[in-house]
């Protein structure tokens, strides 16, 4: 028999298909694409505080929310975590520091979305429906002990300012002698003052106060005070009127004070502006503004309100306006501020999407010009300039219940986990009609495994360090996340990793991927944040050792498995020669192969191992056994081909495996085979 070669110069990525070309692995776990092509397995975790001993400041739960907070070009940043209820945030230089921003918030179960974020100017405004939403100022606190604590403010108005209360007037200035507590401080001469100066005329008069906050936004307005009348005395007074303003919450940085002009003779109830008290004390302000030099007509009563969205879900910002749902009462509207103003709400700005077949709204994302409103069964695309926005349907029967999965990739689009795989978007809206494609076709075998009741827990984030965007999902019915799907940019190939205890990921403005712990942790066990890395090892432990000490732990598995071979014709029998892989070195490190045959994973061919090394040339000087007093120095990476021999006769399918917990990196692979002139035998008849 003559032996014949197949060749795979390079390995592409996985494929869960069948039938499917032999360039695409079965299986690829715990790998990513090496710079030069093919795929390497450095990779594993550590602490995000490697310099710590212990995993302060984290505590005994996992992570169930994590952010990312960025101000001035990565010169100042922050990490938002919430854990066990307690929302904190991570301060100082390096970051370990822990300020709480908020306590006793609402553990979402695996069936609900974590607390969501959004920044907007000077604010980060983060919500769960369960809890008013807040905004955190975006004041980056060292770890001085001068410094003050986070401090938070409620996201909207959720009550208007108590009614202004009105002095009296004695308009006979032998009894009031000028006195303040009466209000009964005229004008004779001077051009100020209330009220008509025609002796006998009737004057009346009404307030109104609002708040300003340290957003810039007005309140509603408080009701009208009682009205203050009086007749002008036949000394011809007008008058200064002592008016009692409320005092606001911590986030009023003003009052605003509007007054009617006089309302005697039937004119019509119409507030004018009278000026700002700028601070948060004074409680008695004397208003002796003439009718002439009032201001701008207060504000309507519908253009500003009462916090329509008392627990919103989530937050998008569009067009300077913030953008928030109903909560989970009305899981299908849409509020949105007035521009600029995030705490500013108006009376009919709101849009109601039930009426277009699609479920609840399950999350914002910024999208070119637009706002792209997710939902479970369809995607909106929110348009316009306010106050006239609107929705329209951008796409039908693709939705998510996963917002923590969406990620823009530059020039690639915007990925997101799907109700029943991974989808990507692409085209800008303002020129065209934007193209959506399922991109997970390959690893759909994966996609159906995944529990999509606790698709919330999904979470994503794209490193343009590593040049990949990674999802972790939880599969075969657990309710926290077990796996990762990774999609490599470089390659354009899917891979599986597994052993990462992720729950929350983000990336920080290195391109750093960055994770919370994904389950309740007791005793020593690991928790709090990790770092995804290219050392070999599967985070630290602590030993129970006095004092407490750091372990790094090894052992992640890589495996890399080949298609079921058929060699162009499955009915005939052929004998497998050697499997040679096209390797690049990797020291001393050293690995088997595993053959099978026509999918009889129970029967097992174990090669001997193999170095990562040239076989045939002097053995090269490993980096961590170089002697450089011998004048030895560490050799580099080298292209070389590992021969394994395999003894497989008489089969239809052939499948290689390679199974290690070492450092190695592989490129392609080619196959010596013999074909026999024996074909497969005639099916079974019973």
């Amino acid at each position: 028999m003559n032996t014949q070669t197949l060749t795979i110069q390079l390995l592409k990525g996985l494929d869960e298909r069948q039938p499917t070309t032999n360039d695409h692995p079965s299986v690829l776990e715990n790998w990513r694409t090496h710079k030069d092509g093919g795929w390497i397995n450095n990779l594993g975790y550590e602490k995000y505080f490697t310099n710590l001993q212990t995993y302060f400041p984290f505590q005994t739960t996992k992570i169930d929310s994590l952010f990312y907070y960025q101000k001035s070009d990565g010169t100042l940043d922050t990490i938002i975590y919430e854990q066990g209820g307690v929302l904190s945030q991570l301060t100082g230089i390096p970051n370990t520091y822990q300020k709480t921003i908020s306590s006793n918030r609402t553990i979402p179960n695996p069936t609900e979305i974590g607390t969501q974020y959004c920044q907007f100017s000077k604010f980060l405004i983060y919500s769960n429906g369960f809890e008013p939403a807040r905004k955190l100022v975006g004041k980056f606190i060292t770890n001085h002990s001068s410094d003050t604590d986070v401090v938070t403010y409620p996201l909207g108005f959720f009550n208007a300012p108590s009614t202004p209360v009105v002095y009296g007037i004695e308009t006979d200035p032998a009894v009031s002698s000028g006195r303040s507590d009466k209000t009964s401080i005229w004008f004779l001469t001077s051009p100020r003052g209330l009220g008509s100066r025609t002796s006998g005329d009737k004057n009346r008069y009404k307030w109104k106060v609002s708040f300003i906050n340290n957003a810039g936004c007005e309140s509603p307005l408080s009701d009208a005070s009682a009205e203050l009348v009086w007749t002008t005395p036949s000394q011809a007074y007008a008058f200064a009127v002592a008016v009692t303003i409320p005092i606001g919450d911590s986030d009023i940085v003003a009052r605003r004070i509007y007054r009617t002009q006089n309302l005697e003779g039937d004119a019509t109830e119409y507030y004018y502006y009278v000026a700002d008290l700028l601070n948060n004390t004074e409680t008695l302000y004397f208003d002796d503004n003439t009718d002439f030099s009032l201001g701008a007509q207060a504000p309507d009563d519908s253009s500003s309100v009462i916090m329509p969205s008392r627990k919103p879900r989530f937050v998008g910002t569009y067009k300077s306006c913030v953008f928030v749902d109903g909560g989970f009462d009305e899981d299908t509207t849409i509020y949105w501020s007035n521009p600029s103003r995030p705490d500013q709400f108006a009376l009919l700005d709101f849009i109601d999407v039930r009426n277009t077949e699609g479920g609840s709204i399950t999350g914002f994302y910024a999208y070119f010009g637009f706002m792209l409103v997710f939902r479970e069964k369809a995607i909106d695309l929110l348009s316009g300039s306010y106050p006239n926005f609107q929705v329209t349907n951008l796409v039908q029967y693709v939705g998510t219940k996963s917002i923590n999965t969406v990620t823009s990739i530059p020039n690639v689009g915007i990925i997101f986990l799907g109700n029943d795989g991974v989808y990507i978007l692409t085209g800008n809206p303002e020129y065209g009609v934007p193209q959506i494609q399922k991109m997970s076709v390959t690893i759909q075998a994966t996609i159906d495994r995944i529990n999509f009741d606790c698709a919330a827990r999904a979470s994503a984030a794209y490193s343009h360090k590593w040049r990949e965007w990674i999802c972790f999902v939880p599969i075969d019915g657990a309710v926290e996340n077990t796996i990762g799907i990774v999609y490599h940019l470089d390659n354009k190939q899917w891979s599986i990793r597994k052993q990462f205890p992720a729950g929350p990921v983000i990336t920080n403005q290195q391109g750093d991927i960055i994770f919370g712990y994904h389950k309740d942790a007791t005793g020593l066990g690991q928790r709090g944040l990790w770092v995804m890395s290219a050392r070999h090892t599967l985070g630290s432990e602590l030993l129970d050792t006095e004092p407490v000490t750091v372990e790094d732990q090894f052992g992640l598995i890589s495996r890399i498995k080949s298609q079921w071979i058929d060699f162009g014709d499955p009915s005939i029998k052929k004998k497998i020669v050697s499997v040679y892989l096209i390797v690049r070195t990797k020291g001393d490190n050293n690995v088997t192969l595993k053959g099978y045959k026509d999918y009889q994973y129970n029967t097992t061919t174990t090669t001997k191992a193999r170095v990562s090394q040239i076989s045939d040339v002097i053995k090269q000087s490993v980096y961590d056994k170089v002697l450089l007093d011998d004048n030895k120095y560490w050799e580099e990476t080298l292209l070389t081909t590992l021969r394994f021999d395999v003894d497989i006769r008489q089969c239809s399918y052939f499948q290689w495996e390679i199974e290690t917990q070492k450092e190695f990196a592989i490129i392609g692979y080619f196959i010596d085979y013999q074909m026999s002139n024996q074909r497969i035998l005639e099916g079974r008849s019973s």
